[in-house]
């Protein structure tokens, strides 16, 4: 069984689902967040069934079945996120199935795959919404295509990255703090005339 809505419903789903689901079932996700939903999701499969967090890193800010594409996984990477209470053997299956659609799967830890995905996905999608309401209103005639590239997923949908960084809003707050640590170094250079330290930066 796979989950695949905006992290938020999955709960909601879950628990109406788990009374129907056959003994042994596997169920897996492919939100972008794993230690919250790992943490409410595997007690709701019951045993002998099992729940694997799993990340395809793949798509774009483009979401539904009109999105969809036949290469959408092959040659990208995906994160499963068994736990202690993961069955080795499923576990396995699991990594298998997405490897079977042309992925490289790496497992780790749930905290650990929002750590990280705080920084490689999370972040890039604030700073890309705050890019955007940055930018002068007189301005805007003027973007080219370096603008397009570094706002694209700023246009992804508000419901699901509203989920998506409540999710890990301890972890993309860490990253903010480090980025805005960046930022003020560039400022302070800026201000201080300091080409030397802009081209380091």
């Amino acid at each position: 069984v796979v989950l695949a809505t905006p992290v938020g419903l999955f709960r909601g789903i879950l628990s109406l689902a788990a009374p129907a689901l056959a003994p042994g079932v596997v169920v897996i996700d492919v939100g972008s967040t794993k230690a919250r939903v790992v943490a409410d999701l595997e007690p709701l499969v019951p045993p002998p069934g099992a729940f694997v967090g799993c990340h395809p890193i793949a798509g774009s800010e483009r979401r539904g079945v009109s999105a969809a594409r036949a290469d959408l996984f092959g040659g990208a990477v995906c994160i499963i996120t068994p736990t202690a209470k993961t069955p080795p053997d499923v576990a396995a299956r699991v990594g298998q199935t997405w490897e079977a659609l042309g992925m490289a799967v790496h497992a780790m830890a749930p905290e650990v795959h929002d750590r990280f995905l705080a920084e490689v996905s999370h972040l890039p999608h604030v700073v890309a919404s705050a890019l955007v309401r940055a930018i002068g209103g007189e301005a805007e005639p003027f973007v080219g295509p370096g603008w397009a590239d570094t706002t694209r997923v700023a246009s992804g949908d508000a419901a699901l990255w509203r989920d998506i960084l409540m999710s890990t809003a301890a972890e993309v707050a860490a990253a903010l703090e480090r980025f805005q640590g960046t930022l003020a170094a560039f400022r302070s250079a800026l201000r201080q005339g300091d080409a030397a330290k802009v081209e380091l930066l």
